[in-house]
């Protein structure tokens, strides 16, 4: 939770800085350069999903838009609602949504009937015959069962402990074909041993295969379970 608490406020502190909460009518603005952005997280510790779909005016951090009728946006078929969030601006939104092979398709109808469907796929990820422990000086390649990394993908691995002041550390690949990923000692020198939680995160994010002028992006997550491991050995002097 207190992971999740920083996240936000970091997470926060940069929207506030870089893209506009405001909200307009989307049938106020020209509809060629209406940018779209679409989002999907899949969450096993949770067993929850929810999907996001934000439209603007002026590009990534333009004014967001309430899509005026007939405009509307869609996931597999089903009509998203929208709202004014705090700090957000005008958001399409739903929770709860599965779908078949972890595939999700966007539809957005803008007000002249101008149609764009974009979907993208979320690949499962799920650890691989991780270890009770591991000693902190080698360091622990963590596999995973699931398709290898594909193109535009990344996993990341995180280590959290609750260690009074809290730490935590994190590893990425992006290399295609790739079923692991290593943290290496170096990244473990101040991590305290004992018992910590661990998850994977596997993440895809591309651009539209339809878009307006301004185009847009479309990104997935999928969040593993989150698991208990134990940091052995004694810190080395560096």
């Amino acid at each position: 939770m207190f992971k999740q608490t920083l996240l936000f406020t970091f997470l926060v502190c940069i929207f506030i800085g870089c893209a506009s909460t405001e909200v307009s009518e989307s049938a106020d603005v020209n509809q060629a350069k209406i940018y779209q952005n679409y989002y999907v997280n899949i969450n096993m510790e949770d067993n929850d999903s929810y999907v996001d779909a934000v439209f603007r005016f002026g590009g990534s951090t333009g004014t967001t838009l309430n899509l005026s009728d007939p405009s509307h946006v869609t996931v597999n078929g089903e009509k998203m609602s929208g709202e004014d969030r705090f700090l957000q601006g005008q958001v399409y939104g739903a929770s709860g949504v599965y779908a078949e092979n972890n595939r999700y398709e966007f539809t957005f109808t803008d007000v002249d009937g101008n149609v764009y469907t974009n979907a993208i796929a979320v690949e499962p990820i799920e650890f691989k015959d991780l270890p009770d422990s591991f000693d902190r000086n080698l360091g622990i390649e963590i596999a995973w069962n699931g398709a290898p990394l594909g193109k535009h993908e990344t996993v990341t691995v995180h280590l959290n402990a609750n260690d009074g002041e809290y730490s935590s550390a994190s590893a990425s690949t992006s290399l295609k074909g790739a079923t692991s990923v290593t943290i290496s000692p170096k990244k473990l020198h101040q991590f305290p041993s004992g018992l910590c939680n661990v998850q994977l995160v596997r993440t895809i994010s591309s651009k539209l295969d339809e878009g307006t002028d301004e185009g847009g992006k479309i990104r997935g997550e999928y969040e593993s379970v989150i698991l208990p491991l134990t940091i052995e050995g004694e810190v080395i002097a560096q």
